[in-house]
């Protein structure tokens, strides 16, 4: 076989592994507190745009899971609660928002639904649709969507406020069309235990392909010239 056909093989086989092999793990979380009430979305947009900030963590989160754990808020469907990223013990942790922010993998095209056990209110967005919208204040409570989608990333963006007392969320998932939690649901990013998984930053291999890709065409055009 000629030394450019071995060449070309092997890159091709090298983007083949990058596509079938990409890895998928953490969003990009903001918890940001407020020097004044957080009662609606409305006002946890303004927050999460900059305006009354008083306090203000970002990390990264493979799962979004999270509780006031000070003041022994309930536990919702899952166990291995997080603290919230800017949760001070023994501060009154009242009036904050989080805002999760990357890319979701659908294994498999077909309806999936989305769930979200929240005290308060909160906001899904899938592939630029809200699809649960909670602008609300109560206990935890459960909130559903199903939606049809492709096998694929989309962008995900979750946006969770609350007011006062206790504090809790979760965001999880499972394939087919569901209206109450059942055993089928895992966190989303919780790939171990068998979870969507997701991204911080677009397809992880994308820069590998576009580099391999790069060097086909610049060989090409240099055996042009000869």
């Amino acid at each position: 076989m000629h030394p450019h056909s071995i060449f070309f093989l092997k890159v091709s086989l090298l983007v083949g592994f990058a596509f079938s092999n990409s890895s998928y793990s953490d969003l990009v979380v903001r918890d940001v507190h407020s020097t004044g009430r957080i009662d609606s979305l409305a006002d946890a947009d303004a927050l999460l745009a900059g305006f009354g900030i008083e306090s203000e963590s970002t990390l990264k989160m493979s799962v979004i899971n999270f509780r006031d754990v000070d003041r022994g808020s309930t536990v919702g469907h899952f166990t291995s609660d997080n603290p919230f990223p800017n949760n001070f013990i023994g501060v009154d942790d009242d009036d904050f928002a989080i805002q999760a922010i990357g890319q979701v993998y659908i294994p498999a095209s077909g309806v999936w639904t989305f769930g979200v056990n929240s005290d308060d209110g909160s906001r899904l967005r899938i592939g630029g649709s809200d699809i649960i919208v909670d602008d609300s204040l109560h206990a935890a409570q459960d909130r559903f969507a199903t939606v049809n989608l492709g096998e694929g990333l989309y962008d995900l963006d979750f946006v969770f406020f609350e007011r006062g007392g206790t504090a809790a969320v979760e965001l999880f998932a499972a394939q087919g069309s569901f209206n109450s939690f059942n055993s089928n649901f895992r966190l989303v990013g919780d790939t171990v235990s068998g979870g969507l998984g997701t991204s911080a930053v677009p397809e992880p291999n994308s820069l590998v392909v576009t580099s391999l890709l790069a060097l086909i065409f610049g060989m090409r055009r240099r055996r042009s010239h000869r």
